[in-house]
């Protein structure tokens, strides 16, 4: 068992140290972000409520434009975290708006017939 250990740490640290190569890489995600502003919060939570409210678009949604249909959920997870700490940083509010207007705006991608790729 300790080789078939070994093989698969040795595994996991040549494709850590390959991340980043080639085209590859972690970035930060707007999903992620709000998930774990909402259920494992940092004990200073204002650095990333401000870097969340920086990653939302024009048209008050988050998430990558090249895929319509893929933003909803980062932008709803989004109005959540920011909800969630909007009667300390009021300062959010408008973001949060923006969001649910987005949402409002957009609802009608999810009615039927959907389309194949989901």
């Amino acid at each position: 068992m300790s080789s078939t250990l070994d093989i698969f740490l040795a595994d996991m640290r040549t494709l850590l140290r390959s991340l980043g190569q080639n085209g590859g890489q972690i970035s930060a995600s707007v999903y992620d972000t709000a998930q774990g502003l909402r259920f494992a919060p940092p004990e200073d939570v204002k650095p990333a409520l401000k870097w969340l409210a920086t990653q939302q678009y024009i048209d008050g949604g988050w998430g990558n434009m090249a895929a319509p249909l893929a933003r909803h959920v980062p932008t709803l997870a989004s109005v959540l975290a920011l909800h969630k700490y909007a009667p300390q940083f009021p300062e959010f509010k408008p973001n949060i708006q923006e969001g649910i207007d987005f949402l409002v705006q957009n609802a009608y991608q999810w009615q039927p017939p959907l389309p194949e790729e989901l």
